[in-house]
């Protein structure tokens, strides 16, 4: 009973020796069959495929995929160990990122992990999330990105943009 030829170990797994397959061992690792190792995932990416299923006939046991390559993150995404985040509140990110960078000043996360310019009433610091919020009385923002203390002798209401002088008279 020799064997009559060799064969590559499968997809989802590897064969360190010439004996046995090993099943790839994690999210960090992905298998795509033919190897002496498992191939770690590169950052900015995940292993996959990732979908699970029930076996029949054993109701309620979930079997995962084998992990057989890696994909590209998506934008408003991030991935590092082979495992794909969604960014927070307040972040973006391109597709094939491994960290998420928040909004810059002036911008605002949409609610949907991406930034837009804020309109030049609203003060938007790194990281705004919705519900944006106008320049605060007392303050002026001479740009999205930017709030200052209303000087002495100035006025400024919600929204400002600019101080406004007091008349003669008044404080």
């Amino acid at each position: 009973g020799g064997l009559s030829a060799c064969s590559p170990a499968r997809a989802g797994y590897y064969a360190p020796n010439a004996t046995a397959e090993v099943a790839c061992p994690n999210e960090e690792t992905y298998c795509p069959g033919g190897g002496a190792a498992p191939v770690t995932v590169d950052v900015g990416f995940y292993s996959s495929p990732v979908t699970t299923s029930r076996e029949e006939p054993f109701p309620g046991t979930v079997v995962t995929t084998m992990r057989t390559g890696q994909t590209r993150c998506e934008a408003r995404y991030f991935c590092t160990g082979g495992v794909r985040e969604l960014c927070g509140a307040g972040e973006y990110s391109e597709a094939g990122w491994g960290a998420c960078k928040p909004c810059a000043a002036g911008a605002f996360e949409t609610g949907n992990r991406t930034c837009r310019a804020c309109n030049s009433t609203l003060y938007c610091p790194a990281g705004t999330t919705l519900p944006l919020r106008r320049c605060s009385a007392g303050h002026y923002c001479t740009t999205p990105a930017t709030s200052a203390e209303c000087m002495a002798g100035y006025f400024c209401p919600e929204g400002s943009t600019a101080p406004t002088l007091c008349t003669a008279g008044s404080v």
